[in-house]
This record gives structure tokens, C-alpha cells and sequence, in this order.
């Protein structure tokens, strides 16, 4: 599956253990995971989750977050444009699961920019992230981020992008898209720490 296991081995893997998950979102409900570490038993909660994303669905005191529904109502946004989010803004969020509410409870909300605002014109950049909105090779989104590979070099050679695929790109930032010159199917990481669960 190309998953690292670190500590633990996915045959001796049991409900209970304590493991970190890096890897990256397959939709809104699964993580294609790239490494699985054993950690140490966490005193207090131990569903403990960052993630980092465009703000999407803005409520009072809610928002979604690469599918996942984010409680900010008792977060600190103190760090925010504005103290507070707004649709289009990409943050990153510390919080805890809340399994039975299926969403993520918030302690604190922080401002990660815009691409636009991280980058400037003609800056070499490289991204890794899974493909979505895919249109054409000219025409997708890698975690939010435009991009062009029309012209790339494919690796593995023949390979062909689409939607949910791990990639990385390389290229130059444009203003308004990376222009890559290479693409290559890869894995990539997310990380959640959390007990081992049925």
C-alpha cells in the first residue's frame, strides 16, 4: 500500500493502541494513510486533530474544513483577519473529535494565508496534495491550488492524473496557478493522533 509503520506493524495494529496517522484526505470520511506510528498513551483526550484548509460553509460557530465540520464556537480566533473566519480563508485548526457529533471541536483557529499572499509572481514552488476538480491536465486543483501541467514531465512516465490521486508538482507561480514542470504520483501527509478504534 506504500504505508511506513513505525513501532507497529499493521498484523500486531489493535483497538486501543495509540498511533499517529500522516496521509492525505480521500473524500470527506477516509485518510489514505502514508505512516502509522505508535506513540505513547495520552493523558486527558487523546482524539486530538490539525488540519488545515479553505474555510467553506461559514455559520455561526461552524464552518467545514476539507469535508470535515469544524466547532470553532469556544476557539481561540483571536489570531484571524477580523477575529474571525470568513468563507475562502485557509486556516489551520487544533481541536479534539467529537465522534457522536461527527465534527471537530476547535481550540484555536489560525490564519494561513492565501496562496496569492505566500507566493509571488515567478516563485518556484512545489505542492503535494490529492487532485480535485479535475478537468484536464491543464485544468485541476492540488489542495486548493491551481494548476497547469500541460507541459509537465509525468513521472512515472505515462502516468494519468485524475481525481483522489496523491501527487506532487513542481513549477513556477504565475499569480494565479502553478505552471508545473514536473508532476509525480506521490503520498503525502495529514496528521491526526487518536486511539485505534473499530
Amino acid at each position: 500500500t506504500g504505508t511506513v509503520f513505525s513501532g507497529l506493524r499493521f498484523a500486531t495494529m489493535s483497538v486501543g493502541d495509540y498511533v499517529q496517522l500522516s496521509g492525505f484526505p480521500e473524500g470527506a470520511v477516509r485518510l489514505r494513510a502514508t505512516r502509522i506510528a505508535k506513540k505513547a498513551p495520552a493523558t486527558g483526550n487523546v482524539d486530538e486533530v490539525e488540519i488545515d484548509g479553505v474555510v467553506a460553509g461559514l455559520t455561526a460557530g461552524e464552518f467545514t474544513l476539507r469535508g470535515l465540520l469544524v466547532d470553532y464556537s469556544a476557539a481561540d480566533v483571536t489570531g484571524l483577519p477580523g477575529g474571525a473566519p470568513a468563507d475562502g480563508m485557509t486556516v489551520q485548526v487544533r481541536g479534539v473529535l467529537d465522534p457522536a457529533a461527527d465534527r471537530v471541536l476547535a481550540d484555536r483557529v489560525t490564519f494561513e494565508g492565501s496562496t496569492a499572499e505566500q507566493l509571488g509572481d515567478a516563485a518556484e514552488v512545489s505542492v503535494q496534495g490529492t487532485i480535485t476538480s479535475f478537468a484536464s491536465i491543464a485544468d485541476f486543483r492540488l489542495n486548493g491550488v491551481k494548476v497547469d501541467a500541460s507541459d509537465a514531465a509525468l513521472r512515472p512516465v505515462g502516468f494519468m492524473p485524475g481525481n483522489d490521486m496523491v501527487v506532487e508538482v513542481e513549477g513556477t507561480w504565475d499569480g494565479n496557478r502553478v505552471r508545473a514542470r514536473k508532476l509525480e504520483a506521490r503520498r503525502g501527509r495529514v496528521e491526526i493522533e487518536a486511539g485505534v478504534a473499530v
